[in-house]
């Protein structure tokens, strides 16, 4: 199976920007071939309670599906787009910094790092 170079990026939640303390809640994979940004959250918010108390499910949950629906908008011709638009994102949801990947099946590669580092 050929493998390509990408990257992914762990999506974390951080309810106060100033501290600086998130949870990981997903992992987004971006292909430069394709263009496009995968992603993929954990199936349940109960970590975010478990570090920060009691939070707002549904507006994290809206969150989450607002950022999925942005990235499925945008079209990223270079990496350098994905990482300006990394840059300005300002929600409790966001992408953290890009980490190379190499990339034999988005699905599966995308699975494999939800089990490892979410």
């Amino acid at each position: 199976m050929d493998s390509k170079n990408g990257y992914y990026s762990l999506v974390r939640y951080c309810p106060d920007a100033s501290r600086q303390e998130f949870v990981n809640v997903g992992v987004a994979i971006y292909s430069p071939f394709t263009k496009q940004v995968k992603l993929q959250y954990s199936q349940t918010n109960r970590r975010l309670s478990q570090v920060f108390g009691k939070q707002d499910l549904h507006f994290i949950n809206r969150l989450k599906k607002s950022l999925e629906e942005n990235l499925k908008r945008e079209s990223f011709a270079t990496v350098g787009d994905l990482e300006n638009y990394i840059g300005r994102s300002a929600n409790a949801i966001q992408l953290g910094p890009l980490r190379s990947l190499k990339i034999s099946n988005v699905a599966d590669d995308l699975a494999k790092l939800m089990d490892r580092l979410v």
